[in-house]
């Protein structure tokens, strides 16, 4: 199991022309997957993007982080 959160840091403070998203959760857990001799990734993410957000954008970065982490596997 890998679990993250949104935090604050005095290196990399918030800008006024800026709008953070909030992580409130991300996390991925592992489930054997013995028919494919593999391992099954549940991605949760639980995000407050502050503000209006087209979905079209959220699903296109979601596929692209899915076939980035795909890749890497």
């Amino acid at each position: 199991m890998i679990v993250n959160k949104s935090t604050q840091h005095p290196s990399k403070p918030e800008l006024p022309d800026v709008v953070r998203s909030d992580m409130k959760l991300n996390g991925f857990f592992f489930v054997p997957a013995p028919k494919v001799n593999g391992v099954k990734i549940v991605w949760i993410q639980n995000l407050d993007v502050k503000g209006s957000f087209p979905t079209w954008v959220f699903r296109q970065a979601t596929i692209k982080m899915n076939l980035k982490h795909h890749k890497v596997l």
